[in-house]
């Protein structure tokens, strides 16, 4: 029973953040002057009540999953992954730091050659630039705690770590599909 709960969990979730314009469209408060920003700042809003629903959903059905919420020992050695580039003689740290560079320099000229492409780049200004570090940081939390650790608390003692993992991608794609960049990309 376990197990098909935290399915419908996680899928309502995924589905509630695809479809969370219905929602955020309902509150009349206004954040920010720009309707842009004022969209993206309730949309920010809702997708963390949507994780802390999933967070403590997940603590009450498997008590262990409490265990995925620590900070990790960045020192300690990172398990081989071979798709990833990770030998397993190296650091959390130092994997993680490369992580972060060869994910986020191919993810920023991507965004970078959407907005230039639709001409929105003229709305640019450097005062959006803690906005954007903030929604930035909200967005992967909410992702985190949903997609990680709601599939891996939740999954973690039902089934093995590989198809954790292509449980995690499949929900976390499913939002992304109709978001932006939308479709399989």
């Amino acid at each position: 029973m376990k197990i098909v709960t935290t399915f419908f969990l996680l899928g309502i979730a995924a589905i509630l953040l695809a479809t969370s314009k219905t929602y955020t469209n309902l509150i009349t408060f206004r954040f920010y002057q720009d309707d842009f920003l004022n969209t993206i700042a309730k949309h920010q809003i809702f997708a963390i009540i949507v994780a802390i629903i999933v967070v403590f959903a997940i603590i009450k059905l498997n008590v262990d999953s409490k265990a995925f919420l620590k900070i990790g020992q960045l020192n300690i050695l990172a398990d081989r992954e071979n798709w990833l580039g990770i030998n397993g003689n190296t650091s959390w740290k130092k994997n993680g730091l490369q992580l972060l560079l060869f994910v986020s320099i191919p993810t920023s000229i991507f965004m970078f050659s959407a907005v230039k492409y639709t001409n929105n780049l003229s709305n640019f200004q450097w005062s959006f630039i803690p906005l954007i570090l903030l929604f930035s940081l909200t967005n992967s939390m909410v992702e985190e705690l949903i997609f990680r650790f709601g599939v891996v608390g939740g999954f973690i003692n039902y089934f093995p770590k590989f198809t954790i993992m292509i449980m995690s991608a499949i929900l976390f794609g499913l939002p992304h599909f109709y978001g932006w960049p939308s479709g399989f990309v």
